[in-house]
């Protein structure tokens, strides 16, 4: 059995740096959930809106921003029963509660529903510390254990009730972009609407990712020009990143790539009716993108032939997380089949 520890956290990636405003909304998570102090009910808050908003973004930030205040962050994917079933395994793994035996999908959801309940209603004693091996680092073994779980990306209200927690103590985030989801759960109150940037963010947003560029976006001309893109794009976060990066990788000025690609924005990243978002639309924003920094318009692919070949092999696998293992075969035979054909003659 995996030996825990307290303070825990699984959170799915660094911080990220390149964050950048949303005050308010991590002000309402903060007003809603009372990091700190132990909580006296279940809070809840819920982050929804449409997709490339940046909810994901603003979950982490706020848990890395109060990592100290919580004994126990557990990031769950909500996205489907199956990662679900994975992360509540994964997290009963690395918390001590679960070991190789519990193998039924079922069973292992209630053993740490159980922990959820037993440690936000007055802490493990003693003994159930010594039966789940949890090590508690200069703390007292029966305090209450302040968590805050983050349901990530949930589309199902029905299949997240299996695995939502019977604790009566506890701060929980939910992201999705369906705000029937937020309705379910949340109090009026405690729903939050993450809209796009305003104008103002959106443009030093951008701003703030080509500051490293040769050509530093600092003059009138460079405001002005980051004011069109983030306008043609809805000032939507996601597009902005992805658009501010390709520009920042090419080593052009913000005004030489709109000069290039004056309708980035319709032959690119989005159709042409912008206001009519979809699920639909925006996947097809992501798979456009995709091509327009793997073969810029009027240029050859920027890319070698096995790197095309490794970038079309991954969109198989799953994108929240690709083991590392896939790549680290320390036998020939191990490798997988794809990469095997990567690395044959670079002519086929």
């Amino acid at each position: 059995m995996f030996l825990g520890r307290l303070p825990f956290q699984n959170l799915p990636t660094i911080q990220n740096p390149a964050f950048y405003g949303r005050d308010l909304e991590l002000q309402r998570l903060a007003q809603h959930l009372h990091p700190g102090n132990i909580p006296k009910k279940l809070l809840i808050a819920s982050l929804h809106g449409l997709g490339g908003g940046g909810k994901t973004q603003i979950a982490l930030e706020y848990a890395y921003k109060f990592v100290s205040s919580y004994d126990a962050i557990l990031w769950v994917t909500a996205e489907s029963s199956l990662k679900l079933a994975d992360s509540f395994k994964s997290i009963g793994q690395q918390i001590g509660i679960v070991d190789d035996s519990n193998q039924n999908a079922d069973q292992v959801r209630e053993l740490l529903k159980d922990w959820l309940f037993k440690t936000s209603k007055r802490g493990p004693s003693p003994r159930e510390c010594l039966s789940i091996k949890l090590i508690y680092v200069s703390e007292p073994p029966n305090r209450v254990v302040k968590w805050l779980i983050i349901y990530d990306n949930i589309q199902d209200c029905k299949i997240l009730e299996q695995y939502w927690p019977r604790a009566t103590k506890g701060a929980i985030i939910m992201t999705s972009r369906n705000p029937g989801v937020a309705r379910h759960f949340a109090t009026i109150h405690a729903r939050i609407e993450v809209l796009p940037f305003s104008l103002h963010d959106g443009e030093n947003f951008l701003l703030s990712l080509l500051q490293d560029n040769e050509n530093r976006c600092s003059s009138e001309e460079d405001q002005e020009t980051a004011s069109k893109i983030s306008q043609a794009v809805g000032n939507l976060p996601l597009a902005l990143n992805l658009v501010g990066r390709y520009i920042s990788s090419t080593g052009m000025s913000s005004r030489r790539f709109l000069d290039i690609n004056r309708h980035f924005e319709r032959d690119f990243l989005f159709n042409e009716a912008t206001h009519l978002w979809d699920a639909q639309s925006y996947q097809n924003s992501i798979n456009t993108t995709w091509t327009m920094n793997i073969s810029p318009p009027g240029s050859k692919s920027v890319l070698d032939n096995k790197t095309l070949s490794l970038i079309q092999m991954l969109a198989f696998l799953d994108g929240d997380g690709v083991p590392l293992s896939l790549f680290l075969a320390k036998k020939r035979d191990d490798m997988l089949v794809f990469l095997k054909s990567i690395n044959r003659d670079p002519k086929n």
